[in-house]
């Protein structure tokens, strides 16, 4: 059996496959890392995280889209990885509907911006019209 390289999924195999099960179908020669106690195990799935992202995104666009329904622990994972940015010379960049704010959202916005983090950018609805040229234009419609 030949074996293939992983190319820059290599290091994150393991710690990959337990957080996209669907990577075993893809990659059947790696095993799920082993499992650790659940604070050691979130603080591995976020370096895991954040050495894939940095892997591939020095100098890019990381755009998240939907935080308000995002999860305590994903919010709080985004709060980790948000001071890392910088050192990577790249935009984070989180969309939510700001009508949908719930209250892990408002503190995971208010943390951003205590340690300034974030700047806000309000975007206004689109009008009917506009929805409905935006779905023609999606579909080739005239």
């Amino acid at each position: 059996m030949r074996s293939h390289s992983l190319g820059p999924l290599e290091p994150f195999a393991s710690d990959l496959a337990k957080l996209v099960p669907e990577l075993g179908i893809s990659l059947p020669n790696v095993a799920p890392s082993s499992p650790l106690e659940p604070a050691q195990e979130k603080l591995r799935y976020f370096q895991t995280l954040n050495n894939f992202i940095e892997e591939g995104s020095l100098g890019s666009l990381v755009i998240i889209e939907d935080i308000h329904w995002c999860d305590d622990t994903s919010l709080e994972y985004l709060l980790h990885f948000a001071p890392r940015i910088p050192k990577i010379s790249s935009l984070l960049l989180l969309t939510y509907r700001n009508d949908e704010l719930n209250p892990s959202l408002r503190h995971f916005l208010a943390d951003l911006d205590h340690a300034r983090l974030a700047s806000e950018m309000t975007l206004n609805r689109l009008a009917q019209e506009d929805v409905e040229a935006m779905i023609a234009a999606i579909f080739g419609q005239e």
